[in-house]
């Protein structure tokens, strides 16, 4: 690239497109944090089975994986910390148990860790539309 005197000027650009990209989403996640504060919660376990009729309904039943890894990462929290508990007889493999619990004893406000589960839900379950084009 010696003879393209515009690549520095690109490189430059690219960059403050990033810093720009990453601003705008840390408002964005600011913003989805205020309005989890505000809104009323709706009882967790209730959502996996919402989702597994859904599928089963429409077909989608292959792509539950997909979809519901958050709420397979939290059920297995579950079964890791209750076997690692009982294999060395008293040591905990996570602070706390769910895995939600887990980040709030790291010092997570609570709005904080349900807007990154719905932002991974989110980008998985458009994983999972996408691969619908697919089949």
């Amino acid at each position: 690239f010696p003879d393209c005197p515009s690549l520095p000027l690109s490189l430059i650009s690219a960059g403050e497109k990033t810093g720009q990209l990453t601003l705008a989403l840390d408002q964005a996640e600011n913003a989805l944090v205020e309005r989890a504060r505000r809104t009323e919660r709706i009882d967790i376990s209730v959502w996996p089975f919402l989702l597994i009729v859904i599928a089963f309904m429409t077909g989608w039943w292959l792509l539950l994986p997909v979809i519901g890894v958050i709420y397979f990462a939290e059920g297995l929290s579950d079964v890791i910390q209750i076997a690692y508990f009982k294999a060395t007889k008293g040591k905990r493999f996570f602070r706390m148990a769910p895995l939600h619990h887990h980040y709030e004893m790291q010092g997570w406000p609570e709005p904080k860790i349900i807007v990154r589960f719905w932002i991974v839900s989110f980008m998985l379950a458009l994983l999972a539309l996408t691969t619908l084009k697919l089949r």
